[in-house]
């Protein structure tokens, strides 16, 4: 047997890794743990009966952290989550993000032969 996971396998993993890290990071450089990095997107805003402002932040890429109110001043430009403290669901979707599916190449298709088989030139009926 022969491994196919070789070292070409490997550049490719690291480099989709690197483009999906500088995508979601805004270009920002990446970082070293294993954290994942979420934008906040403010959706509503609301003020509290201790009277400080709160907004509701929706975490962009969707479906890692659930929305929630916070308080004006704990809002932060991203968060980074280290990997362990995030659900299972939040876990699948990250490695969804960072290993989308790739459609299999289609196998081509044999061509058919111009005359088919079946059809001999002597069953052919000859008019006159």
């Amino acid at each position: 047997m022969f491994d196919v996971f070789d070292v070409g396998v490997m550049e490719r993993v690291r480099w989709s890794l690197m483009c999906v890290t500088e995508i979601q990071n805004g270009g920002a450089p990446q970082p070293l743990n294993n954290s994942f990095t979420v934008k906040p997107q403010v959706l509503a805003r609301r003020a509290s009966p201790k009277g400080n402002t709160e907004v509701l932040v929706r975490w962009t890429p969707p479906g890692v952290l659930a929305d929630e109110w916070i308080s004006m001043e704990e809002l932060e430009p991203c968060r980074s989550i280290p990997l362990e403290k995030l659900s299972s669901e939040a876990k699948q979707t990250v490695a969804q993000l960072c290993f989308p599916k790739r459609p299999h190449p289609q196998k081509h298709r044999r061509k058919r032969p111009a005359c088919p088989k079946s059809v001999s030139l002597l069953e052919i009926p000859k008019t006159e």
